[in-house]
């Protein structure tokens, strides 16, 4: 997905807002104003640096197109472009407005002095991209706010028509870096090389739709002055927390796993959350179904499930997972209050569980997609993203417990802690039973006696890995989850451990 930045927390990278580091660079400028040149020549070298490492290695250009707006956006595309000028290329740029930052059009001339063409445009008829050019987005960056309209919005539909590789600077033109909201239109770009660090735009509503590849760039500006919004979980810092197995480990001490899920029209959830329990380390499942949904799996100990013995019958395990495929009815409500009762486990509650319960015992892991999130919560469908995760982190706090709010990216939620985004996985794992397969390797994890917090980040990034590894070896279109879990193996064996 990308290239990461500066690790300023042992989670990962930082996260912002774009309005805050705007902000923290405006106070930097005041002290010393020679910084915004400064910046934008080393942002420029560094833009150029991607392009010279990830792009021109692997594709040929007939030529450069840089869109150009009237903010210092568009002088980071001349500074950019002239470079590019000295290296051979053809370089031809299309302003929208007249007036541009006096940043912006030093920049300009100094582009036109190497030979650059530059073309202010009246109309997006004047522009003119081939399939064949690299076209460089700097007509907005993070300076968007309010919705695109009029030719800037003709030249951004234009260049998503066309078949150009686009590369946006700092976060594609009409995306809301401090929301990731598109009102109107914005570019869709195939890589963006962004900034300092991550903007919340990068990640959250339609943003991480329009970024394509991400890859940082350093510009010369400290970002440790500047308050986290949340940090891209660091994949050597997570796996640095898979559990260790002793070459006298039985399968009791390997973890022993107590699996509540399935119904006769929903059996298939309970097998492949107790599938992946295995694949992943634990050394003992035990599944209890409602009915005769009986799991067909040779290593799973598979009983029906009786609410009076309930207890008794989990009293060995070290988790459970309860709610794949569970149903809704009031058989499966009864079997929810008496789980949410045995609050000595470590429990993972996922799916229908998630609906049934009245209130969660502490230190568990609730693993919901959006719609339950919201169910959960009792808020409004159309609720922007970060309002929900404030919402989300809320209830985290008051309940003591770890929210996984499955999508892309998902994002993992503790007790007063900073947010963590996860971005591993692709557009394959959107297919049925995947979200079974996740909670079966978080339940694993705990089972296995990580804490609550390392067996979700570990559960997140192993699923997301193991479904990068199916989607390469199948193609997305063509995944189904259980794919997930056969692709867990050469994730392990990759690890080299």
């Amino acid at each position: 997905m990308f290239t990461s930045g500066k690790n300023i927390s042992p989670f990962g990278e930082i996260i912002v807002s774009a309005t805050s580091m705007a902000s923290y660079e405006r106070q930097l400028m005041k002290k010393d104003p020679c910084l915004s040149e400064k910046f934008m020549d080393i942002a420029a070298l560094g833009l150029c640096h991607v392009l010279e490492n990830k792009v021109f290695t692997v594709h040929s250009f007939e030529r450069v197109v840089l869109l150009v707006g009237k903010g210092n956006n568009g002088g980071d595309a001349y500074a950019l472009g002239a470079l590019l000028l000295q290296m051979g290329y053809e370089v031809i740029a299309f302003q929208i407005f007249a007036e541009t930052t006096p940043l912006a059009e030093k920049k300009g001339e100094a582009f036109e002095k190497l030979g650059g063409e530059r073309v202010l445009i009246s109309c997006a008829d004047q522009v003119e991209i081939s399939h064949n050019d690299l076209v460089v987005d700097g007509l907005l960056g993070t300076g968007c706010k309010g919705k695109v309209l009029g030719i800037l919005k003709e030249v951004m539909d234009l260049c998503n028509r066309s078949s150009a590789f686009v590369f946006s600077i700092d976060i594609p033109s009409g995306v809301d870096g401090d929301s990731g909201k598109v009102l109107g239109s914005a570019i869709y770009a195939t890589m963006t090389g962004y900034l300092g660090a991550l903007k919340i735009g990068h990640l959250l509503e339609q943003g991480y739709d329009h970024v394509g590849l991400l890859h940082y760039v350093d510009f010369g500006m400290e970002t440790d002055g500047i308050a986290s919004y949340c940090f891209l979980a660091n994949d050597s810092y997570v796996l640095d927390r898979l559990p260790k197995k002793s070459k006298k480990v039985h399968k009791y001490e390997a973890g022993e796993l107590s699996v509540i899920a399935g119904t006769e029209e929903m059996s298939g959830a309970a097998e492949l959350s107790c599938s992946a329990a295995y694949r992943t380390g634990a050394g003992l499942v035990r599944h209890f179904y409602l009915g005769s949904a009986s799991c067909s799996i040779k290593e799973v100990i598979s009983k029906g499930l009786k609410v009076e013995s309930l207890e008794k019958d989990c009293a060995r395990s070290k988790a459970l997972l309860i709610g794949p495929g569970l149903g809704r009815g009031a058989t499966a409500k009864e079997v929810v209050d008496k789980v949410m009762s045995m609050r000595e486990l470590p429990i993972v509650i996922d799916g229908d569980a998630l609906f049934l319960m009245d209130h969660p015992p502490e230190d568990a892991i609730l693993t919901p997609h959006k719609g339950e999130l919201i169910n959960l919560l009792g808020v409004a469908k159309e609720i922007e993203s970060e309002k929900l995760l404030e919402m989300a982190q809320r209830y985290c706090d008051d309940n003591n417990v770890i929210i996984v709010y499955k999508g892309m990216p998902t994002m993992i939620l503790s007790p007063r802690s900073e947010k963590l985004c996860l971005v591993a996985g692709n557009p394959g794992m959107a297919t049925a039973g995947s979200g079974d397969v996740l909670a079966g390797i978080i339940a694993s994890f705990l089972a296995q006696g990580c804490a609550p917090l390392d067996a979700s980040l570990l559960g997140v990034t192993v699923h997301g890995k193991a479904g990068d590894l199916a989607a390469e070896k199948l193609s997305p279109r063509f995944m189904v989850a259980s794919d997930i879990i056969e692709s867990l193996s050469p994730f392990f064996l990759s690890l080299d451990i």
